[in-house]
């Protein structure tokens, strides 16, 4: 049987360069998508634990219990194979970190990286805010580009309220009357009634 093995021990070493390379990618491609956002003001990460996302977080964590168990029980080709899977780990805990925060910029707000998930401040018609343990969840009203009303939500944890406030105040003009900018009638523009 050490012909089965030794096939194992290979398909191991495979998928494990195939997770290195992937998550590898979701990084530098994260990082890239981190570097075009200009004009920056604030981030807001999401996520339960401090931000963190928890599918990543658990799996970085069972690897690490695993490379532990591994080196007590004395089997360095185990620990060794255990490590390329938690800096794999380590890499996709990051990259979702970085890509799945809210980028609050002098334009509008980013809800998440690599996406064309944005509203622009000018879109924003109403605001309001409820108390959550541990911050305020702010919903932002507004209206996509078809006219449809649509609706945001942010977590803003207890540090950074103010912050997002005093932007909010800069950014979002409360008085403008926004019902006519969601809806415009062709038909009156081309003389047609």
């Amino acid at each position: 049987m050490p012909i089965v093995r030794d096939i194992f021990q290979v398909l191991q070493i495979l998928l494990l360069f195939g997770f290195l390379g992937l998550t590898s990618m979701v990084f530098v491609v994260t990082l890239l998508n981190r570097s075009n956002v200009r004009n920056l003001l604030l981030v807001v990460h999401r996520g339960r634990v401090g931000g963190l996302p928890i599918l990543p977080a658990i799996f970085f964590a069972i690897v690490t219990g695993l490379f532990i168990v591994a080196l007590v029980r004395h089997q360095p080709s185990f620990a060794l194979l255990y490590v390329g899977y938690m800096i794999g780990g380590a890499l996709w805990l990051a990259s979702q970190y970085i890509g799945k925060a809210t980028y609050v910029t002098r334009y509008g707000l980013l809800k998440s990286l690599g996406s064309n998930s944005r509203v622009a401040w000018s879109q924003i018609h109403d605001c309001f805010d409820v108390k959550v343990r541990r911050g305020r969840m702010f919903v932002l009203l507004y209206f996509d580009a078809l006219g449809v009303r649509r609706r945001h939500e942010v977590f803003v944890p207890n540090s950074r309220v103010k912050a997002f406030e005093r932007i909010l105040d800069r950014h979002i003009y409360w008085n403008a009357d926004y019902a006519s900018a969601s809806f415009v009638d062709y038909k009156a523009l081309e003389g047609e009634e």
